[in-house]
């Protein structure tokens, strides 16, 4: 039985350091970020995908419908 918990504790200690390891690599990303200006004028990235076919605001994509058959008179 000791050796299964020793080897929990390996696990344990694994993911403790990775977690730690990818928490320390995530802060210095977004502190990297931060200082060469990825985070200014944020919103002018969201608009730049729109132009005159399909603006801002305006739903220009609809999925297909069926047509209505056409009454017989």
């Amino acid at each position: 039985m000791n050796d299964l918990n020793q080897s929990w504790d390996i696990v344990i200690i694994i993911l403790i350091v990775f977690g730690l390891l990818f928490f320390g690599i995530a802060a210095y990303a977004l502190q990297w970020a931060a200082k060469n200006g990825q985070f200014q004028k944020f919103e002018k990235g969201s608009r730049v995908i729109f132009d005159e076919e399909e603006p801002e605001g305006e739903i220009a994509d609809r999925f297909p419908s069926k047509k209505k058959p056409k009454a017989k008179h």
